[in-house]
């Protein structure tokens, strides 16, 4: 079972849990790439709700949602086809695009590469992300976590797909280069909404930005913590 994660601020790390109980250090006997299995199981997720299939561009809908956590559904990820890599990044051999077999939905998956994590102190970081976004995917406007799994070199994780991208993308394509005051008003109560959650659950999220928020297929937000 993957560890439970102590109550500080982490190296590179823009979240802080507050609520939880100390980590057995991993000073005393250092980590090999394998010994991650016993950190993080072969498949974690909750009940979740399998996301719709991409489209092509979000609109920004003038429909309710209602802010209140969902159920999700658990991925296999042998049900998932590799479609293309979408991005890479400092600990991330790959991020990918993949289409589950029975439904089609779309879903990403993140592949951290174990080693990095080990060299650059990482592992606390991310079991934490892993345990926030478990603890907290089922809301409507953060990014849901369906399964993690892993190989001898690799960590992955099965992420909802935002079909939207990034919303620093859509700012950068207004003339002004600024939202109108209501679209402003819209994505200002979805990020309090989110906000919220977060502080009510003891999580503090630190690096709030345009980068990191996405867009779904609708135009609403979603946190994008798992970086």
């Amino acid at each position: 079972m993957a560890a439970v994660l102590p109550p500080a601020s982490l190296h590179g790390a823009e979240l802080t849990v507050q609520t939880a109980e100390p980590l057995a250090s991993t000073k005393k006997r250092p980590l090999s790439p394998t010994r991650l299995l016993d950190e993080v199981p072969e498949v974690v997720a909750d009940d979740l709700q399998t996301p719709k299939q991409a489209t092509a561009r979000p609109t920004v809908d003038s429909g309710s949602v209602s802010p209140k956590s969902e159920a999700v559904a658990v991925i296999d990820p042998h049900d998932l086809k590799l479609l293309k890599v979408i991005g890479r990044g400092t600990f991330a051999r790959q991020v990918a695009l993949a289409r589950h077999n029975g439904t089609q939905s779309l879903y990403v998956i993140k592949t951290l590469d174990k080693s990095k994590l080990l060299q650059r102190k990482q592992v606390v970081h991310t079991l934490t992300e892993k345990k926030v976004l478990e603890r907290l995917g089922g809301h409507p406007f953060i990014v849901k976590l369906y399964s993690a799994f892993q190989t001898d070199r690799d960590l992955n994780f099965v992420l909802e797909y935002c079909q939207g991208g990034e919303l620093f993308f859509h700012l950068q394509q207004q003339f002004s280069q600024k939202f109108d005051e209501n679209t402003t008003r819209f994505y200002a109560a979805e990020v309090l909404a989110a906000l919220s959650e977060l502080h009510a659950n003891g999580v503090v999220y630190r690096d709030l930005k345009p980068e990191n928020v996405l867009l779904d297929a609708q135009g609403h937000l979603k946190f994008h913590i798992f970086n």
